[in-house]
């Protein structure tokens, strides 16, 4: 169950597809306004990956022991396997995802909870699979030119072309984003321009709340 209005807390979503440039906005926000609180799925997923014994006898038992990376006789997922596998078959992605979702988004209540009267960043690529978009006062799509997408794919996560593309190819359809968009950041050009927008978008959101 989604819930709303946790402790007053105004709650920003920022979401958009693989390459857009969503982490590099996430840092600008944070250098602009400090005191807004950021929280990572991308960390929390990680973090959940490595040390959760319960979630990760769920992903082995359905990923099989390929998955692991058999090192000092500790249970630990190698997220490049897990990727490699997830990455290249949506139905497997989907299966990912739908074990995973129920604990990040516990923990997402547990840390927002924490806090009353503040301002939250929740930088989340599945907001909209997650469904916490839900919980969002406003949201922030990024998005850029698939072409500019899947160079910074490749430069980021050191694939070839074609694992690029048939990653972008089993993401939402940017459709989706806008679906939810209250304010969208189009990432194709310089880093100066992309602060700017950021400014005269978080000065709006700061407004209305």
């Amino acid at each position: 169950m989604i819930k709303k209005n946790i402790n007053n807390n105004k709650i920003i979503g920022l979401t958009g597809p693989s390459g857009s440039g969503k982490t590099e906005v996430t840092k600008i926000i944070s250098k602009l306004n400090p005191e807004i609180l950021i929280i990572n799925l991308d960390k929390i997923s990680h973090d959940l990956l490595k040390n959760n014994l319960e979630l990760k006898n769920k992903i082995i038992k359905n990923f099989s022991n390929k998955i692991l990376d058999n090192k000092n006789n500790i249970i630990n997922i190698d997220r490049k396997k897990l990727g490699e596998i997830v990455f290249s078959n949506k139905q497997k992605l989907d299966l990912l995802n739908n074990i995973i979702f129920s604990y990040i988004i516990k923990k997402v209540f547990d840390i927002i909870s924490v806090y009353k009267n503040k301002i939250i960043l929740l930088d989340a690529p599945t907001l909209i699979q997650s469904k916490l978009y839900k919980i969002c006062n406003k949201i922030i799509v990024v998005t850029a030119d698939k072409k500019i997408r899947l160079e910074r794919i490749i430069n980021r996560d050191k694939i070839l072309l074609d694992q690029a593309i048939f990653r972008l190819d089993n993401q939402l359809p940017d459709k989706e984003y806008f679906k939810i968009a209250d304010f969208v950041i189009n990432n194709n050009t310089n880093f100066f321009e992309l602060k700017k927008n950021i400014v005269i978008i978080l000065k709006k959101l700061l407004e209305d709340f």
